[in-house]
């Protein structure tokens, strides 16, 4: 940025000096770490391990930092992440954990994967991967596009409820019968 500067005495005489200055913009997790964090603890190196780092889980809840992020949970409320994502007529009632979800259809049953995705993902540099496995030890990505069912409310909607149809059988050949979301 150019500024200049202009000033008048008084006399009616005008002076002006004009600058540069760099500006740099905070990136999305630093909004988010300042919006749950003090400024002392996040100017605090030493906080970083328990307090505001990726790998932190200050409220115990056995979310991480950035989980807690990507599921657009509170970090320093431990009761704001255990429980499941639910929504209701295409509004989300309650941000937390990946969910399964269960519905009969005409045609049977429907089992599908349920998260909360942060609407800003593509920016924060969040990537949410589905994967599948018949016994824990091998797991298979799921590469679909994610369904959007619902979204936060306004004033400020922040995450969107997506499913991912569960696959009844991987390319092994097994049947799946767990899942699994890397973020």
């Amino acid at each position: 940025y150019y500024y200049v500067i202009t000033a008048v005495d008084q006399t009616g005489n005008e002076s002006t000096a004009s600058s540069e200055a760099s500006i740099q913009s905070a990136t999305l997790l630093q909004i988010w770490r300042a919006r749950y964090f003090s400024a002392a603890d996040l100017a605090d190196p030493a906080k970083e391990a328990t307090v505001w780092g990726d790998s932190a889980n200050p409220d115990g809840d056995v979310l991480s930092n950035l989980f807690e992020y990507a599921f657009e949970t509170n970090p320093s409320n431990a009761s704001s992440g255990p429980g499941s994502i639910t929504h209701v007529n295409g509004i989300i009632t309650q941000h937390g954990q990946p969910t399964l979800s269960i519905a009969n259809t005409n045609t049977g049953v429907d089992f599908r994967v349920v998260f909360g995705r942060r609407k800003d993902h593509v920016a924060a540099g969040l990537t949410y991967m589905v994967q599948f496995s018949a016994d824990l030890s091998g797991w298979e990505n799921r590469i679909t596009t994610p369904t959007v069912v619902a979204s936060d409310p306004e004033p400020q909607p922040e995450l969107d409820a997506v499913t991912v149809r569960y696959p009844f059988f991987l390319n092994s050949g097994k049947k799946a019968k767990f899942f699994r979301l890397q973020v």
